[in-house]
């Protein structure tokens, strides 16, 4: 459970710093954004970024931990890549999806555990 959470935390993450790119940002929103509406993304991005870390590190011990999240990202940062490369305008409703998604799983995971 804690692994889905990880990847979905880190999914949302990689989606909001690709986000605060100016490229990325045409293909999303059909132009650039404000400074500081790029800067809010770039930060919540590497804020669930850093999210997804904890997530992995409570779940299996620190070695493994950073193994498996370094993993996570990197299947993570292939499921955003795919996005921004075939479907960019679906990206920021998935992250947000798996950003909800994440919020239920750690909510069901704190009432269980």
């Amino acid at each position: 459970m804690m692994g889905l959470l990880s990847f979905s935390l880190a999914v949302s993450g990689l989606s909001g710093i690709a986000a605060a790119m100016p490229k990325h940002q045409r293909d999303l929103f059909g132009r650039t954004t404000e400074p500081g509406r790029a800067r809010a993304s770039r930060v919540a991005g590497w804020l669930l970024l850093a999210g997804s870390l904890i997530a992995a590190l409570s779940f299996w011990p620190v070695s493994v931990g950073l193994a498996g999240w370094t993993g996570l990202v990197g299947a993570a940062s292939f499921v955003v890549a795919l996005c921004l490369t075939y479907r960019p305008r679906a990206l920021l409703p998935g992250a947000a999806v798996a950003l909800a998604a994440s919020l239920c799983g750690w909510a069901v995971q704190g009432w269980i555990s």
